[in-house]
């Protein structure tokens, strides 16, 4: 959370994990100014932080990539 990454930093790594038919990485984009965080304790014990945002403060990270 709140954390800066500059152009051409790896933030995250392609794997093949749980139910993955492939290499895959999830990334989100949010507008920082629409997104609160909550703690959600889950039926498991396991407390987790979730992001809050309404539907419209979505970005498309694709709009941020270079064209290929």
């Amino acid at each position: 959370k709140g954390e800066a990454v500059s152009t051409g930093q790896v933030i995250g790594l392609s794997g093949d994990t749980g139910y993955a038919r492939g290499a895959h990485l999830h990334l989100t984009v949010y507008a920082a100014e629409a997104i609160s965080f909550k703690q959600y304790t889950c039926l498991s014990g396991y407390t987790v932080t979730i992001p809050i945002v309404a539907l419209n403060a979505y970005l498309n990270p694709l709009s941020y990539l270079p064209a290929l």
